[in-house]
């Protein structure tokens, strides 16, 4: 994925990628890896392709073995089978997830994947990322309910339904429910939803915190 594309870049791209992919698929169905090709590697250009829903990134100039390395990558991931055991942040002991682990591991393997020699440790400015980000989203999801801005809460469920999916915060999908209520302009039962949604994050972040600490 191009980055510097005329009309529509490739951030505008790929979140249209992942609304249709997030509106004609279901829990299980397959997710496209999308590579973007920056200009020039710059520091956070990691973090921002991931943000934005993308799975790892190349520079140009393209070379071809740095090219080859990142296309292996990914090709093996989606030849492999996503329900087999896996490791805890490669801590060597095998991981049986149940239903109600808040956290999909297959994500968070795929994001420590992309871990450089030398540089910061990615998942935990990620997960520092997604805190700083998620709390306001939620804040500004209970004023949009409880003023009644059906608008406001499509759209701010929306932006919470990305930013989970990608950090693989799954027992947060359900800020998919939310936008669907917002987008029908039917408000009822939208605070019930944003109590468990906010019950959820209250799993999900010391989950990530847990999972950051113990590498």
């Amino acid at each position: 994925m191009d980055i510097q594309m005329p009309e529509m870049d490739g951030y505008e791209a790929t979140a249209e990628i992942r609304r249709r992919e997030s509106e004609h698929g279901g829990e299980g169905s397959p997710r496209t890896s999308i590579i973007a090709m920056t200009a020039n590697a710059m520091q956070g250009d990691r973090e921002k392709v991931i943000e934005a829903g993308m799975d790892d990134y190349v520079s140009k100039p393209v070379k071809s073995e740095g090219l080859q390395e990142v296309l292996k990558r990914w090709v093996k991931r989606e030849t492999q089978e996503t329900d087999a055991p896996l490791s805890a942040l490669d801590t060597g002991s095998e991981v049986q997830e149940e239903v109600e682990d808040p956290i999909d591991y297959v994500v968070l393997e795929s994001l420590r994947e992309l871990q450089e020699e030398g540089e910061p440790d990615i998942l935990a400015e990620l997960v520092e990322m997604f805190v700083s980000d998620t709390e306001p989203r939620l804040a500004a999801l209970r004023e949009a309910v409880e003023s009644g801005d059906a608008s406001g809460v499509e759209q701010t469920a929306h932006a919470l339904k990305g930013s989970t999916g990608n950090m693989g915060a799954r027992s947060m999908a359900l800020a998919a429910d939310l936008q669907d209520i917002g987008a029908s302009g039917d408000l009822a039962g939208a605070a019930r939803k944003l109590e468990r949604l906010e019950e959820e994050y209250n799993r999900v972040r010391p989950a990530l915190a847990e999972l950051v600490k113990g590498e």
